[in-house]
């Protein structure tokens, strides 16, 4: 067999293994649990408008150890709001239930940022227990302010 049919027998494989698993891992989200999540990544995005940088690590749960410090939420907020300015509003929040690699669920709350000089996102995952377990920022989309 050559490698080309090996990389898609693979790809086949995780595919049926997704398919098989995947509907026991996760369970359907209600609207209540929704909102509650976009609540919790309003007051996450705040914390950190605020500079309650330690409140907002408090708020990740990331199994039994934080691998996540205050002091790297700071440093990642302060490098954006040198760019982008301080944050306006929060434009937009929508829920989004994914897949990683398909057999992990994730759920994520994907938030729209209004900044002095410009837009960015900013996706906030959660748990199955709908505690945000990590976060990330990008501006794929926005055009990035001139400094």
């Amino acid at each position: 067999m050559n490698k080309k049919y090996s990389i898609i027998l693979i790809i086949l494989l995780i595919i049926i293994l997704g398919i098989l698993f995947l509907p026991r891992n996760s369970k359907i989200t209600t609207d209540e649990e929704i909102e509650s999540m976009k609540k919790e990544a309003e007051e996450f995005v705040l914390l950190m408008m605020n500079g309650e940088y330690k409140a907002a690590n408090e708020k990740i749960i990331l199994g039994k150890r934080k691998l996540i410090k205050a002091e790297k939420i700071e440093t990642n907020w302060r490098e954006i709001t040198s760019q982008y300015g301080e944050l306006k509003k929060i434009s937009r929040m929508e829920y989004f239930r994914g897949s990683l690699a398909i057999l992990i669920p994730i759920k994520r709350i994907h938030v729209i940022l209004d900044f002095e000089r410009g837009r960015m996102f900013m996706n906030i995952y959660f748990n199955n227990d709908n505690k945000i377990s990590g976060f990330g920022y990008g501006n794929y989309g926005y055009k990035k302010p001139s400094t």
